[in-house]
Formats: structure tokens, C-alpha cells, sequence
């Protein structure tokens, strides 16, 4: 059983959170997290802890 993570994504210019969600680390959570993202974040560089999905 995977456990319950935040998984969030700051903006580097502001340090502000822009998309938070509650859930796993699978390809799910993932899509949620992106579909939760402002517009113009998804075409800016990002970075990751890579850790599998």
C-alpha cells in the first residue's frame, strides 16, 4: 500500500504555492497535479525529486 503525500509545485520566482494536491506518488496523482497548474507554469522549466510515479 503506497502511503498519503502532498505533492506541490512553487513558483521560483515567488516561492509561492500555484498547484497542491493530496494523494499518492502514482500517474495519477501526477496528471491531477498538472491539470491543477496555471497555464503559463506548464511551458516553465521545471525540476523533480525523481522519484518513480
Amino acid at each position: 500500500m503506497r502511503g498519503i503525500c502532498r505533492i506541490f509545485n512553487v513558483s521560483r520566482r515567488t516561492r509561492q504555492v500555484v498547484a497542491c494536491i493530496i494523494g499518492d506518488r502514482s500517474e495519477k496523482s501526477r496528471q491531477s497535479l498538472w491539470r491543477a497548474l496555471p497555464e503559463g507554469y506548464k511551458k516553465a522549466h521545471s525540476g523533480s525529486d525523481f522519484w518513480g510515479a
